[in-house]
């Protein structure tokens, strides 16, 4: 008896995942980044008092809040889109340090900052 090898037959699935690299999906996140740089300023101003005082931990908060909720509308659309969910979940790290380093520095600041926000309730 000789025994000859079958070749099984490959399956082929549709690929559900979303093209991230679609002209849509750019075209949003382009809008997204230049609401973000439309906003910096004023927020830089608002939160640091100067312009050019963007190394202050509040005015790094306020953007990483902006930012955070930018990222978490564009998540609303797109559920599966796990390099922005991983920069949000980053993003959310470092807002709390910088938020802890706040309390420990100057907790009337902190609290003043976190109304200002809307963070916590």
């Amino acid at each position: 008896m000789s025994t000859t090898k079958v070749k099984p037959i490959p399956i082929t699935k549709k690929s559900k995942k979303a093209n991230l690299n679609s002209p849509k999906i750019d075209a949003k996140l382009d809008l997204m980044q230049q609401l973000l740089q439309q906003t910096k300023p004023q927020i830089v101003e608002k939160f640091g008092g100067n312009i050019n005082n963007t190394g202050e931990a509040s005015v790094q908060v306020a953007l990483f809040t902006q930012h955070i909720s930018q990222l978490t509308i564009h998540l609303k659309t797109h559920r599966k889109d796990f390099s922005t969910t991983r920069s949000l979940l980053k993003k959310v790290g470092q807002r709390r340090r910088l938020l802890k380093y706040i309390s420990k520095k100057d907790i009337v600041a902190y609290r003043q900052l976190i109304e200002q926000l809307g963070i916590r309730k």
